[in-house]
C-alpha cells in the first residue's frame, strides 16, 4: 500500500512538457528532459543513471527481436557496458531487452514494437540495480503519456506521428510498384529507362503546403565506376563514352554529398548544415548476408546524415539515409569495381521530424513490387544482353575472318616475293590443278603425255598430231 501512494504521489506531481521539437511527456518534479532530435529523447531524475528514453526505429530489417540483438551488440550509448541481454518476444511485434550495465551498478530493460514493414520505436528504462524493481511502475508510467504531435487540444491527447493521414498511391509512370503515401501530397518523377540495363526510380513528394518534402530516390543516381591502381588514367581522363568515373563512397558519404548538394539545390534550402551523422553498420551486415543468399557477392553500405537550414525564411531540417552497393571487378587492376546508390529522405519545419519519420517508415511498409513489371524488365534487359552478346560475337567473327584474309593475302605476297627471286612460276589448268616451272616463258602447256610443263615464248596449238598440250594459266 505504501509503494502505490508513493506511486500515485508522483503522478500528481508531474507536468506535462511540450516540446518544441514535436513531442509532449508527463515529467515528475526534478526531472529533465533532453530532445535529441530525429524523433528521439530523454527524461532524465536527479540521479543520472535512473532515465527513461525514447527513440525511433527507421529503415528495420529485422523483427524487433532480433533489432535489439543487433543494437546491443553494436553498443548503445544510453547504457555503456550492457550485459547479461536477455532478449524474449513479448507479443506479436514487440520483444523486451533485459540487461545490466554500468558494471552491474544499474539495470535497464528496453521494449521494441513495430510500428510498419521497416519502422518501430524503442522505450527503454534505467535506475540503479537496488532499486530498479521499486521503481519499474514510475518509469512506465512516464513512458506511457509519451506522445508525437503538437499541443493537446481541450485536454485531448493528440494523435501519434504514425497516425498521419495515408491513401494508396500507383507509381504513376510505369505502373512499377504500389504503395501508401501522406494524403493529398503531390507526386512528381516516375521510372527513367537510361537502358533495359539501367533502369531508374525517383519521386519527391511535396505537402499540400509546400513546406514539406520527402524523396523516394533520385534518378540522377547511376552507376559509378571506381578505377583500380593501374587504371587512374582512365578516371584522370574524366567522364566519357557512358562511364562515369568516381571514387567509392559509403552510405553515409553518399547521404551527406546528396544532401548538401542536390537536396540544397532541389528545395531552396539556404545555410545548408550537416548536424549529425551515422553509419549504420547494423543494416550493412544484413543487407549484405541477405544479397548472399540470392548468390550475389557485393558489398553494402548503409549511412545517414541529419541536417538543418532555412527555406523561404523558416528553419527546416531533415535527413537523409544513404545506400551504395559495390560490386568488386575480377581484374580489380584496372577497375576495382562498380556502385549504385539509392536514397531515401525528408525535410520540413522544425518539429516535423517525428511525423515525416514515420510517414516514410509506412510508406516503405506498404510498398509492393508489380511483379509483371519487375519480369519484363527483366526479360528485356536479357534480351539486350543476349544482342549485345551477339554483336559482340559477331564483330569477333569479322574480326577474325579479316585477320585471316590479310594472313593469306601476306602468304600470298611473300611466295611472290620467293617465286620472283627464284626465278619459278605457279601455274594452274582449268580443274584447278596447280603446277611450278622456271619462269621465263610467255605461254606454258602441260604435256599429257609426258606430265611435264613446257614453256613458249610462242602460242602452241593444242595438239601438233602427236603430243596433247593443255593450256596453263599463270597464278598471279
Amino acid at each position: 500500500m505504501r509503494v502505490l501512494l508513493l506511486f500515485v504521489a508522483s503522478l500528481a506531481s508531474a507536468a506535462v512538457h511540450q516540446d518544441p521539437s514535436g513531442f509532449r511527456v508527463d515529467v515528475p518534479a526534478g526531472w529533465r528532459v533532453h530532445a535529441l532530435g530525429e524523433g528521439r529523447m530523454v527524461v532524465s531524475s536527479p540521479n543520472p543513471w535512473m532515465f527513461v528514453t525514447v527513440a525511433p526505429v527507421l529503415g528495420r530489417a529485422s523483427d524487433c527481436a532480433a533489432a535489439l540483438r543487433t543494437t546491443f551488440a553494436n553498443g548503445w550509448g544510453s547504457f555503456p557496458g550492457a550485459r547479461n541481454v536477455n532478449v524474449r518476444p513479448a507479443g506479436r511485434g514487440i520483444a523486451v531487452a533485459e540487461f545490466e550495465f554500468q558494471n552491474g551498478q544499474s539495470r535497464g530493460a528496453v521494449l521494441c514494437a513495430e510500428t510498419g514493414r521497416r519502422s518501430g520505436m524503442f522505450y527503454g528504462m534505467a535506475a540503479p540495480s537496488a532499486g530498479f524493481a521499486a521503481e519499474r511502475a514510475r518509469l512506465v508510467s512516464i513512458l506511457r503519456t509519451f506522445r508525437y504531435g503538437s499541443a493537446p487540444q481541450s485536454g485531448a491527447a493528440p494523435p501519434p506521428a504514425a497516425a498521419m493521414p495515408m491513401e494508396p498511391w500507383r507509381e504513376p509512370s510505369e505502373g512499377a510498384f504500389t504503395a501508401e503515401k501522406p494524403a493529398g501530397w503531390a507526386v512528381a518523377g516516375g521510372v527513367k529507362r537510361v537502358s533495359n540495363n539501367d533502369v531508374r526510380i525517383g519521386h519527391r513528394l511535396t505537402s499540400p503546403d509546400g513546406q514539406s518534402g520527402i524523396v523516394m530516390g533520385d534518378v540522377r543516381l547511376g552507376t559509378c565506376t571506381v578505377a583500380g591502381p593501374g587504371g587512374q588514367q582512365f578516371q584522370a581522363m574524366g567522364q566519357g563514352n557512358g562511364v562515369l568515373w568516381c571514387p567509392y563512397q559509403t552510405g553515409e558519404q553518399a547521404a551527406e554529398m546528396y544532401a548538401t548538394r542536390l537536396l540544397a539545390q532541389d528545395w531552396g534550402v539556404q545555410g545548408l548544415r550537416i548536424v549529425n551523422r551515422r553509419p549504420r553498420p547494423d543494416l550493412n551486415q544484413e543487407s549484405t548476408q541477405a544479397a548472399a543468399a540470392y548468390g550475389l557477392k557485393v558489398r553494402d553500405s548503409w549511412g545517414e546524415v541529419q541536417f538543418e537550414g532555412t527555406r523561404a525564411g523558416v528553419a527546416v531540417g531533415g535527413r537523409i539515409v544513404g545506400f551504395t552497393q559495390f560490386l568488386a571487378s575480377v581484374d580489380a587492376n584496372l577497375i576495382a569495381g562498380t556502385y549504385t546508390t539509392a536514397i531515401t529522405g525528408f525535410l520540413g519545419p522544425r518539429g516535423q521530424a517525428p511525423a515525416l519519420s514515420a510517414a516514410i517508415g509506412r510508406m516503405q511498409g506498404s510498398l509492393r513490387w508489380n511483379a509483371q513489371w519487375v519480369m519484363g524488365n527483366r526479360a528485356a534487359a536479357q534480351r539486350d544482353t543476349q544482342m549485345v552478346m551477339r554483336r559482340l560475337r559477331e564483330q569477333a567473327e569479322r574480326g577474325q575472318r579479316m585477320f585471316e584474309d590479310r594472313m593469306a593475302a601476306a602468304d600470298r605476297r611473300s611466295a611472290a616475293v620467293g617465286d620472283l627471286l627464284s626465278g619459278t612460276v605457279r601455274l594452274r589448268d582449268p580443274e584447278g590443278h596447280q603446277y611450278e616451272a622456271k619462269a621465263g616463258s610467255n605461254y606454258y602447256y602441260l604435256n599429257e603425255q609426258e606430265t611435264r610443263v613446257v614453256g613458249s615464248d610462242l602460242s602452241l596449238p593444242a595438239t601438233d598430231g602427236v603430243i596433247d598440250l593443255r593450256p596453263l594459266e599463270v597464278i598471279r
